[in-house]
């Protein structure tokens, strides 16, 4: 029978999203939570470049970065473009794309600093922002009940923090804040987001997870109400309605703000 290993390991995860600048593979989508503050976010996943079901295996040249919605249509269709290989366009990019945005642009140049201990501090951010997305819906979409509620990811979220500190202790890389990866005027829920840094305990994550809950809930209904919009009139309503509620995230906001301007102008 063989043994060999065809699921990354936690390091390896780790190393493959400093190496490709935290931004998936697929899409060209940043992963840095942090950004999204309390608002809709993607989660990173490790993407096996040749799959494990065709002989791949776990090592880090078969691996890339990738949002859990591409990596999990990739596995449903066998198939996927990449875009971005180790931090950088591929050859498809250029080929359909031309140029790169300059949001990618600026992400990649931004995210060239990633060290691998910033993975762990990525996933702790995730499991908050998880656990208040679960707090609005009780139910998960079959309308079963979630098997890992508020307490797990919790206690989920403090593991990658502890494991993330001692890193950071051992490795001794620059600051966050002097890499950049902190905003550097933080909107109220990415002040929330960042009392991570200082808490010690599963209760202190609680408080932070229930503190998220109603941007999180906000922002999500306000940026799935923008696809329903079919007219200028709606659209004015629906940009005056989000513009004043202090819930709706910044990033949000400008999405909200940005979209209606080119679609409804």
């Amino acid at each position: 029978m063989s043994t060999k290993r065809t699921n990354f390991t936690d390091r390896a995860k780790a190393e493959i999203f400093a190496r490709d600048r935290g931004i998936c593979c697929f899409s060209g989508k940043s992963l840095w939570l942090l950004d999204y503050g309390g608002g809709p976010s993607p989660v990173d996943w490790v993407d096996h470049i040749n799959p494990a079901a065709h002989g791949g295996n776990a090592d880090l040249e078969n691996g890339a970065c990738a949002s859990w919605l591409y990596n999990k249509q990739k596995s449903d269709c066998g198939q996927g473009i990449y875009l971005f290989l180790k931090g950088r366009p591929t050859e498809d990019f250029f080929t359909f794309f031309e140029t790169i945005p300059e949001e990618i642009a600026d992400h990649l140049k931004r995210f060239a600093s990633l060290h691998f201990t910033d993975w762990y501090f990525n996933r702790a951010i995730f499991h908050v922002q998880l656990a208040a997305v679960q707090e609005i819906e009780r139910k998960r979409p079959d309308g079963k009940s979630w098997t890992r509620g508020l307490k797990y990811r919790c206690k989920a979220s403090l593991k990658f923090l502890k494991q993330w500190r001692a890193l950071v202790e051992l490795e001794k890389p620059d600051t966050l804040k002097k890499r950049g990866l902190v905003p550097l005027r933080p909107s109220p829920d990415q002040v929330i987001l960042m009392r991570i840094l200082e808490a010690s305990d599963v209760s202190d994550i609680k408080k932070i997870a229930r503190a998220i809950v109603p941007y999180s809930r906000e922002s999500w209904n306000a940026l799935l109400a923008l696809a329903y919009i079919e007219t200028a009139t709606e659209a004015r309503s629906l940009k005056r309605s989000v513009m004043s509620n202090k819930f709706v995230t910044r990033r949000v906001k400008d999405a909200i703000r940005n979209n209606i301007k080119r679609l409804w102008r």
